[in-house]
């Protein structure tokens, strides 16, 4: 009698030489820890991400084919550096010199210090105090004087066409154009002027003592293509308001925000808000419904715009499976897997609040700093907010609108009121996590991108490379522009085109929190009745997780947050 064996034959791992030209760096393969470089590591045959990381260096990640079966293969690393060198001299000699508020001797003296923008500070007694940031480049050696102490500041004013733009001098953002300050003397000083839809202005300019300095800035409008067309032909197309003649057409525009209409008689009009992106047209596709058949609802798309510009898209009636199945990877305890319908049309913000939108309302509100980068700019998400914080945005709103309050005061704080009106609230948990997962034809997504990893860049403002040493852990191989907060709405929509749904900021939603989900079925649900603290939901630009990007994941927060911020919801219709 015969037997049969079915052998499957795996090959061993491949031989793995990597040179860092002396530089000891950990090693990790797809996320694990592999061992230190320079050296040979073992490594399983496929594609694999290698990671390294050396202390005050930039990490560096790339993806390699391991052929395996012993086989050996080099990787040449030259780690590019995260920290400089700062020389500093004075007069008087002996002068005391901090960086960053920490004590670094007397000048003349030379100080290792990150990357970035660092705050100097030279005081001696019986002299005026000379205070400044500077910009440090890794790898650079940068000369900061001689400063001269009790020298009187420069000034400088600058002005821009057209004016508003954003200024960053020495890595500080000072204000917006035109705008006069003063500048501690001895040192140059690089100026930068940003406006969206306009190319970035640089020019390096030397405070010398008492000079009274001008930076004249004509920024150049960067323009890209978008094309309109759609069902019916010949309607009427309108630009921020302004009439631009019949589809369909083919514009060029600022790169900045624009509000798309489209118009015509018997038709219900079409809205929509995008920004062109240089290099790349992009294509803006309508359909007009008739008016005869009642309001549109996902067919047109519809978008609401409050009295602030604050901008809410339409989100149709429908069930999913809300939270997580017990065998999904990464899931956590909290997630309960339920069947939820929404019967009550609602809308969504198309972006989180910004620090510009909130201090309509609450002009002194700061959402500060971190690492001495700022995450309080205008376009910024608004953090470092409560719930009741954001619930108290939602009224005042509300009132600017003419709309009922969503919220009342309900013993020392506010809840949903009973029942629910058209006010601007928090979307309910549910609402977010649907919105979130919404992708065509009746899919529900895992991740904002699809259904697994591995992460696309573009996705969103997470815990990439860019953010060197300062987290205590980053998202292998991925990398955005932005290590702390980042302006809204820079990163793809979802496919209900909602930006900032995973990453950037974690959001607060409406419900209260609770660990346990009740699998039984529901409609509209609007959470618990009572609590102490809330949901938060999406990822944020802290999240170096693949499993907390998830669309299901879920947490709680007991306060403001600098990685915490929220958007906005209402109800379509009046309750029946």
């Amino acid at each position: 009698m015969r037997a049969w064996v079915h052998l499957v034959l795996a090959r061993l791992p491949g031989q793995l030489q990597i040179d860092t030209a002396g530089v000891v760096a950990a090693v990790s393969i797809d996320g694990v820890a592999a061992g230190l470089a320079p050296g040979i590591l073992a490594v399983p045959a496929g594609e694999r991400t290698v990671s390294l990381r050396a202390p005050r260096y930039v990490d560096y990640a790339t993806t390699l084919t391991i052929q395996g079966a012993g086989a050996r293969q080099d990787l040449h690393v030259r780690l590019q550096s995260a920290w400089g060198t700062l020389t500093v001299t004075a007069v008087p000699q002996g002068a005391h010199v901090s960086v960053d508020g920490v004590d670094s001797g007397a000048a003349p003296v030379s100080v290792a210090a990150p990357s970035g923008v660092r705050r100097i500070r030279i005081a001696a007694s019986g002299w005026k105090t000379w205070e400044s940031s500077v910009v440090l480049k890794g790898g650079q050696t940068l000369a900061v004087g001689p400063v001269t102490l009790g020298q009187p500041d420069a000034h400088l004013t600058v002005r821009s066409v057209p004016a508003g733009a954003d200024v960053t001098i020495a890595g500080t953002h000072r204000g917006h154009t035109p705008l006069t300050v003063e500048l501690p003397a001895g040192i140059a000083y690089p100026v930068v002027l940003s406006l969206p839809g306009y190319a970035t202005w640089t020019r390096e300019l030397f405070a010398t003592a008492g000079s009274n300095l001008s930076a004249e800035a004509r920024l150049a409008a960067v323009l890209a293509r978008v094309k309109v067309s759609g069902e019916p032909a010949d309607a009427e197309l309108l630009v921020d308001g302004a009439p631009r003649g019949q589809t369909p057409q083919s514009l060029l525009l600022p790169a900045v925000e624009h509000r798309i209409e489209v118009r015509k008689a018997g038709f219900i009009p079409f809205e929509a808000v995008l920004t062109p992106v240089p290099e790349l047209e992009r294509a803006v596709q309508y359909h007009l419904t008739p008016s005869d058949r009642g309001r549109a609802l996902l067919e047109s798309a519809p978008l609401i715009r409050s009295q602030i510009g604050y901008v809410l898209r339409l989100v149709p009636p429908g069930a999913f499976q809300m939270g997580s199945e017990r065998r999904e990877q990464g899931r956590r305890p909290n997630e309960g897997l339920r069947t939820v319908t929404l019967q009550r049309p609602f809308y969504i913000g198309v972006l989180p609040v910004t620090n510009g939108d909130f201090r309509r309302f609450r002009p002194e509100h700061a959402s500060g700093y971190i690492d001495r980068q700022s995450i309080d700019l205008d376009s910024q998400p608004v953090t470092q907010v409560s719930w009741e914080d954001a619930a108290e945005f939602c009224n005042w709103l509300s009132h600017q609108d003419g709309l009922p309050p969503a919220y009342e005061r309900s013993g020392t704080g506010l809840a949903l009121a009973r029942p629910v009106t058209r006010g601007y609230r928090l979307p309910t948990e549910a609402e977010w996590e649907y919105a979130a997962r919404y992708g065509p034809s009746g899919q529900s997504y895992r991740f904002a991108w699809g259904d697994s990893p591995p992460v696309p860049l573009g996705v969103g403002n997470l815990a990439g490379g860019e953010t060197g040493s300062s987290l205590p852990a980053t998202l292998p191989g991925y990398r955005d522009d932005y290590p702390v907060v980042s302006p809204v709405g820079k990163f793809h929509p979802t496919a209900l085109g909602l930006h900032d749904m995973s990453g950037n900021v974690s959001q607060w939603v409406n419900d209260y929190y609770e660990s346990f989900v009740d699998p039984a079925p529901m409609t509209d649900p609007l959470g618990p009745a009572q609590g102490t603290l809330h949901v938060v939901r999406g990822a944020s630009w802290k999240t170096a997780s693949v499993s907390e990007l998830r669309l299901a994941w879920r947490d709680t927060a007991s306060g403001p947050e600098p990685t915490v911020g929220f958007r906005l919801a209402r109800y379509a219709d009046d309750p029946q």
